[in-house]
């Protein structure tokens, strides 16, 4: 017993060791935000404000944006592409949003526990530019499938004395209440049609294993969910172990996150939306890869994300996760005699199908790696694609990063494109944007290794100084301002020095 604590210490010394040789290199301050493209932005909005008690930034909101500038750099990548192919970009689902076009795109920006959610809508600048055939046509929305290569799902961290499955039903009864018609929670079960989702027992709410056999030795619980225009999210609880092992991580890394932080309480934006509030923030958006080893690589490696080696599962499979995955998707196929490739729908009950994940840590925020494979031979899996990659379709999530504002954005990309084509060759970045009319958010829209969407983001100025203030508000947690981030007052050294009696004394 003495000599298996030796080890385990070393191994904890030696992932502190790495932590902090990364944090030479490391030039972000995690994850600024998740943008979600919507068809109907006051939808969203109000979906993740009086649902799940986020607090909207009005004064960093913007309606009404276009020119050259954000044209090509949202979708420059999308631009060339329809020039190579000799076809009109709308057909590759990009709305026209330069100074001569018809198009502008709105944001409103809702602030978390540990980051922003970034809602986009593209729309036109006029009545007089609407056509009979909009752009929120069906076939500008990505299909909404979590199978598809490079398609996320964001996940809510719910607070830990929650029962999910009285969370998940409290969840959409005050949606459907709201008119968010579109809110559908998974059941764990099989039903026929949407009328059959309400009538099983609320055990087949979420998937909630308290055992000691999974997610890397320790008990957690999931519900995936479609949001108020179709986005993939996912609300997910830890049992005491596998919590354990996340609060590990993120002392390590000097992370932060609400969950392990003894000063903070609820505030009064979730406290005014009742149970549906009861969140940690978010716990991480997960992205579907064909590689483990290259997305890992890519978010670890070159990015300098930490991989969270105890808390990883592999070989998911049953009715239950085929279910909780596509249980949307398999009631339109069978309501439109659908094939279920054409849905984006895996086999994971008759196949050798499984379902294996990896997770890497940032400063506030954890990037979910999620692949399908088959049994014996990773090479292999179930892997389908969208054709289109715009930015602008309905449902399409993009990863914004935050840079240090000392570093130059332009630098770091071409290192990040640099190191990317000797190991991937797939990194693509569009122009940096640098609008005045953004009052100092600056950002490069860049093509990850599997085609993720990622946004490098610069908030200065007036924009951090809000940002900044609003979070100080909420009690959001950020290394990018000293106000905002316990660690350079020793806020976490506490539940820290705590988790690290813990490993030792539990060996």
């Amino acid at each position: 017993m003495v000599a298996f604590k030796v080890v385990r210490f070393a191994k904890l010394l030696l992932l502190v060791s790495h932590v902090v040789e990364g944090s030479k290199l490391n030039k972000l301050h995690g994850v600024s935000h998740v943008g979600i493209t919507t068809e109907d932005l006051d939808i969203s909005t109000r979906f993740y404000t009086d649902i799940l008690g986020g607090k909207l930034l009005s004064q960093i909101s913007e309606h009404g944006l276009f020119g050259d500038n954000i044209y090509q750099g949202m979708f420059a990548k999308e631009l060339k592409d329809a020039e190579e192919k000799g076809v009109n970009p709308e057909s590759l689902g990009v709305p026209d949003i330069s100074k001569n076009g018809n198009y502008q795109v709105r944001w409103n920006w809702v602030l978390f526990d540990n980051l922003m959610v970034q809602l986009l809508n593209f729309s036109p600048r006029s009545k007089a530019d609407i056509r009979s055939e909009d752009y929120d046509d069906q076939e500008m929305v990505r299909k909404s499938s979590p199978a598809y290569i490079a398609a996320p799902h964001l996940a809510f961290w719910v607070q830990d004395d929650t029962d999910l499955r009285e969370y998940v039903m409290e969840l959409e009864r005050r949606s459907n209440a709201a008119g968010f018609e579109k809110i559908k929670c998974s059941r764990l079960t099989e039903i026929e049609n949407e009328e059959d989702r309400y009538r099983v027992p609320i055990e087949a709410f979420a998937s909630v294993y308290d055992g000691e056999d999974s997610m890397g030795g320790g008990g957690q619980g999931w519900v995936y969910c479609k949001g108020p225009n179709g986005e993939q999210i996912e609300f997910i609880k830890f049992a005491k172990s596998s919590g354990d092992k996340i609060r590990d991580a993120f002392c390590a890394r000097k992370s932060l996150t609400t969950k392990i932080y003894p000063a903070y309480k609820d505030n009064k934006y979730k406290r005014n939306v009742g149970f549906p509030g009861q969140l940690y923030g978010l716990h991480h958006i997960g992205i579907r890869t064909s590689s483990l080893d290259e997305s890992i690589d890519f978010f670890s490696g070159i990015l300098g994300g930490t991989l969270m080696e105890e808390l990883k599962g592999d070989h998911f499979f049953g009715s239950a996760l085929q279910n909780a995955l596509f249980q949307t998707e398999m009631i339109k196929a069978r309501q439109t005699n659908a094939n279920y490739d054409d849905l984006g729908i895996g086999d994971f009950v008759k196949s050798d199908l499984e379902l294996s994940l990896r997770f890497v840590l940032f400063d506030n925020f954890i990037l979910e790696q999620l692949m399908y494979a088959r049994k014996g031979d990773e090479t292999k899996g179930y892997n389908p694609r969208h054709e289109k990659s715009s930015p602008a379709l309905i449902n399409n999530m993009q990863i914004g990063l935050q840079l240090h504002n000392d570093v130059k954005m332009d630098d770091f990309i071409d290192n990040v494109l640099k190191k990317s084509k000797s190991k991937f060759g797939k990194v693509i970045a569009n122009p940096i944007v640098d609008d005045p009319k953004l009052n100092g958010y600056k950002f490069a829209f860049v093509k990850g290794p599997m085609g993720e969407q990622l946004v490098f983001s610069q908030f200065t100025g007036k924009m951090a100084d809000i940002i900044k203030s609003e979070m100080l508000a909420y009690g959001s947690l950020s290394t990018a301002y000293e106000e905002t981030n316990p660690w350079t007052w020793e806020g976490f050294k506490e539940p820290c020095s705590e988790a690290a009696d813990t490993g030792h004394t539990e060996l």
